[in-house]
């Protein structure tokens, strides 16, 4: 069996315990030093805690998709959207660490997913032929240096780190969910070897991310004085008052706000064109 198979073995397990509030079939899966975050509140929750909503909640209608599953050496990642009822969603990330030819779930952090996500908060329908009720779009920005990464997005944008694998003197490659309001990004230490590249290794970056905030300049100078490094300063134009800075780590980060109702009406620039 291999470890793919072998962690979507353990994963139906899981789903099928919290479907019956089986602790019998949930123990085997779980390390002796397991910890569960509730992502929607930051908690960590105890051991007993964890136990008695198991048994208390059973979900015989739990259903899961969009199932991922990555493998870094003997760290594994296994992530899946999770639904109880139509219409309602939530995200579950598992960590699991092999431990010689078993693997053993160390980490899981489950947070519910917004019916309807700002990306599709348009007028206009983003499809016809499917639902998108419950979807979000997350990037995740590759990096050298993921811990000083981690330090920075902290300091420059006031990012509240809400879920970590490694990061550690032993383990300093480091992934990590962090947010900023309502909103969630992922930082994660380059993987050549997986085509995960960080912008200083290929020379500048295809992705530019926009952080929208009601104060603009204070953001951009917020970010200039953690160490980010002005690309343009804060302006109008196209409805935007928007400025531009490159962090320490080689990605673009524009700060700024839309002046009208945005999307327009008419879905067409205004202003300065």
């Amino acid at each position: 069996m291999d470890h793919t198979e072998a962690l979507t073995t353990l994963n139906d397990q899981f789903i099928e315990a919290f479907r019956q509030g089986s602790w019998g079939l949930l123990e085997p899966v779980l390390s002796p030093g397991f910890a569960y975050l509730d992502g929607s509140t930051g908690e960590v929750w105890t051991h007993e805690r964890y136990v008695d909503n198991l048994r208390s909640h059973p979900s015989p209608s739990l259903s899961i998709d969009q199932l991922a599953i990555h493998v870094d050496g003997d760290t594994a990642v296994v992530s899946a959207r999770t639904s109880r009822q139509p219409g309602t969603y939530g995200r579950y990330v598992d960590t699991y660490q092999r431990r010689g030819e078993e693997w053993l779930c160390v980490h899981a952090c489950v947070w519910p997913l917004q019916q309807s996500a700002t990306v599709c908060e348009t007028k206009r329908p983003v499809s016809d032929a499917k639902n998108f009720a419950g979807v979000s779009i997350v990037p995740q920005l590759s990096v050298r240096r993921g811990r000083e990464a981690v330090e920075f997005y902290t300091a420059a944008f006031g990012a509240v780190e809400v879920y970590r694998v490694g990061g550690t003197d032993n383990n300093p490659e480091v992934v990590a969910q962090l947010s900023i309001g309502s909103a969630s990004f992922w930082v994660s230490d380059e993987a050549p070897a997986s085509a995960n590249f960080s912008p200083e290794s290929v020379g500048g970056g295809t992705v530019r991310v926009l952080l929208i905030v009601d104060d603009p300049n204070a953001a951009l100078e917020q970010a200039k004085a953690a160490g980010a490094t002005e690309v343009y300063p804060v302006t109008e134009e196209h409805d935007w008052r928007l400025g531009r800075v490159e962090d320490p780590f080689g990605h673009h980060w524009e700060i700024g706000k839309p002046l009208i109702g945005w999307p327009p009406a008419d879905a067409s620039p205004h202003g300065n064109q």
